[in-house]
């Protein structure tokens, strides 16, 4: 599971241009999670992506889709 926040000062321009819909949609294609949920975090945009993977280390977090202002992200391993 990844929990992540973006900066709301620097993604609001991408919100009022419509953007932000397709690089999220960018990159949940190319994580293709089991679940995505979106909410606030400490005060900005963030939230949870559960990824179903063998390794850790088949994850490398491509969120740099939004220009690289996702700043705070953490990983949690969850065994079923």
């Amino acid at each position: 599971m990844v929990k992540f926040t973006i900066p709301t000062q620097e993604t609001n321009p991408l919100v009022e241009d419509g953007s932000i819909g397709q690089k999220m949609e960018t990159m949940l294609g190319k994580l293709q999670p089991e679940a995505a949920y979106f909410g606030p975090i400490d005060g900005k945009r963030g939230g949870f992506i559960v990824i179903n993977m063998e390794e850790e280390s088949e994850v490398v977090i491509p969120f740099r889709f939004i220009g690289g202002i996702m700043r705070a992200c953490q990983r949690s391993t969850i065994h079923r």
